[in-house]
């Protein structure tokens, strides 16, 4: 874990080296996760008056591990906080040489040790978290590099989170929010992220290297001013072991998410199911719904998911909702039917106030 900060123009790395340590003995607490094991450790002033606080965590009712950092400005000037990071682990030897040294990357802070799903190397993969609906969510094999866009600074402030990196090695990969560093050969992996995003943007990212994974999490503090009197906290990370079999592997860590959120009794029955846009973007057509319309009975003998949403792409043109494109010769009532029929609710995709410049709709009116 460490920190990265700017005073008086100058870059600092803080928790380098742990001194003036307090430890605080464990106990239990009341919290939206239900009873909390917890302990504090606290360490400061560095040199510039920063104290720090690390709360550890593990709640009885979900196979995680939960901690958070709080940073204390006790000193006379303020500070611009980088990034904070609460987990760093992984190390690769030097050239020609058994002793490791750090593996550092653009992105990462130095680490050491090692990050393994597995005691034994097997075949490593990520599942990595977009940054948004249109980014890419998925998993990538060790052999594979980062999906990027080759459309440079057009696209990639929308497509991006400014503060995770996005190497082209191979076997390099990042996430936003939370991913999963998986073996498919163990069928096991290791889930680690934020539970919430309420105050950073979290960032992940990876070495799938067989021999000498790596791993680091951190909160992007956006140079935000921390000025004197002040405090910030990190949104609780969390990690767990997870089977990658499971018919929900983020089962734990998403009810968890919700928790934090306290949506769990403000939204008591949330839809649950799939749509095309996530899968297909434009490229849909009558026989390709009606195929993962039967993927998702199927499914839904194992998941609870309720709606199957039709979007983006059945409609002549965006603005003309009552004429179809030609993947829909029959439009979508009898789609609409087939759905009710299987026991799932049929969703439409509409943008109302959207009008293209081809619509009949724009030539008529």
């Amino acid at each position: 874990m460490q920190v990265e900060y700017r005073s008086q123009n100058r870059s600092i790395r803080a928790l380098q080296k742990w001194q003036n340590v307090f430890v605080e003995d464990p106990h239990e607490i009341e919290s939206h996760h239900g009873i909390l094991s917890q302990f504090t450790i606290t360490q400061g002033p560095d040199n510039h008056g920063l104290h720090y606080k690390i709360e550890f965590a593990l709640p009885k009712s979900e196979p995680l591990f939960i901690w958070r950092m709080t940073i204390n400005n006790r000193g006379k000037t303020p500070v611009e906080i980088e990034r904070i990071q609460l987990l760093g682990v992984g190390s690769k030897p030097a050239s020609n040489r058994f002793s490791p040294r750090s593996f550092r990357t653009k992105g990462t802070l130095p680490q050491s040790g090692v990050i393994r799903p597995h005691p034994n190397p097997g075949e490593l993969a990520f599942f990595s978290n977009g940054w948004q609906s249109w980014s890419y969510t998925g998993s990538y094999a060790s052999d594979e590099r980062y999906n990027n866009t080759k459309f440079g600074f057009i696209t990639s402030p929308m497509w991006f989170s400014q503060g995770t990196p996005r190497s082209q090695k191979q076997g390099r990969f990042s996430s936003d929010m939370f991913g999963i560093l998986g073996d498919r050969q163990h069928r096991t992996g290791i889930l680690a992220g934020f539970l919430s995003q309420k105050k950073h943007f979290g960032s992940l990212e990876v070495s799938t290297n067989s021999l000498y994974p790596t791993m680091a999490l951190w909160a992007n503090g956006d140079q935000a001013r921390l000025d004197p009197g002040t405090e910030m906290s990190t949104d609780w990370a969390a990690i767990q072991f997870v089977d990658i079999d499971s018919p929900n592997p983020f089962g734990s860590y998403l009810i968890a998410a919700s928790r934090e959120h306290q949506l769990m009794n403000s939204h008591p029955n949330p839809s649950i199911g799939w749509c095309s846009w996530y899968q297909i973007f434009q490229d849909i057509s009558e026989s390709k719904i009606t195929a993962n319309l039967n993927s998702a009975v199927e499914i839904k003998k194992i998941l609870p998911i309720d709606l199957f949403q039709i979007d983006d792409g059945f409609e002549s043109q965006v603005g003309d909702w009552f004429h179809f494109s030609d993947g829909f010769p029959n439009g979508v009532t009898s789609l609409a039917n087939e759905i009710n029929q299987a026991g799932l609710t049929p969703g439409i995709w509409l943008a109302p106030f959207i009008v293209h410049s081809k619509s009949q709709l724009k030539r008529h009116h």
